[in-house]
């Protein structure tokens, strides 16, 4: 198998399609899914996406004070949109 990684703006493009049914079938559990990996790998976007996951319940079970950790991870990277949710 190919060790390459995918460019992660097509990533967050399948799991943004996925979560919305955008040209593929909604699936928000395969999008949870991309989500957590592209958390693992470091990326800030990928990191504020497990909060969101755990504000709405997508593949989690909803858990607001769970969904602080990543967006504060997201956060210290520089990354607005999770600034804005902690209202930092």
């Amino acid at each position: 198998g190919s060790t390459r990684r995918r460019p992660i703006r097509a990533t967050q493009f399948r799991l943004q399609c996925y979560m919305t049914g955008n040209g593929t079938p909604h699936d928000e559990v395969k999008g949870a899914r991309l989500f957590w990996k592209a958390a693992k790998q470091g990326y800030a976007n990928g990191q504020y996406s497990p909060g969101w996951c755990f504000m709405n319940g997508a593949d989690v079970v909803q858990d607001t004070e769970e969904a602080v950790k990543p967006f504060r991870s997201a956060a210290e990277q520089g990354l607005a949109e999770a600034q804005l949710t902690l209202g930092v």
